[in-house]
């Protein structure tokens, strides 16, 4: 017998508390032993997605399920592109990386690479340092 949508609902509150502060593999078991049918799981993932935020909060809920992506070393050229060209995309670090380094790179100033990949001028102007491709003086592509 399945789960009632209250249950369910605990259950999924619980779950995101623990996916801020434990392991992804903790969590997978503790959510195995909540949810033991198929069933639960598929209900489950309407009571999670219901919850989902769109708009201007869900670069935080991406950030906050990154872990999912897989390998966060991974670099999408594709997205990174696309971020380039100024398309609203989620970038992981490392995709975000790599586009800020081809940004400074074309000397675009830092306060418009920051403004397009939501990152802060500080941490462009870091990433360029790190990359030796960034100048200080403002005629050089980096100007704020």
């Amino acid at each position: 017998m399945s789960m009632d949508v209250d249950r369910l609902a605990e259950i999924a509150v619980e779950f995101v508390m623990r996916l801020r502060t434990g392991d992804a593999e903790d969590n997978g078991r503790w959510l195995d032993e909540q949810l033991p049918s198929p069933e639960d799981w598929r209900r489950m993932l309407f009571v999670l997605g219901a919850a989902v935020p769109c708009g201007k909060t869900a670069p935080d809920w991406l950030r906050l399920t990154e872990w999912t992506l897989g390998d966060p070393n991974y670099v999408d050229e594709i997205a990174v592109e696309r971020a380039c060209k100024g398309e609203p995309i989620h970038l992981t670090k490392a995709e975000r990386r790599v586009a800020m380094d081809k940004l400074v790179r074309r000397g675009m100033p830092a306060r418009q690479i920051a403004a397009m990949l939501g990152v802060s001028d500080r941490t462009v102007r870091r990433v360029g340092d790190e990359r030796s491709a960034v100048r200080s003086h403002p005629d050089e592509g980096l100007a704020s």
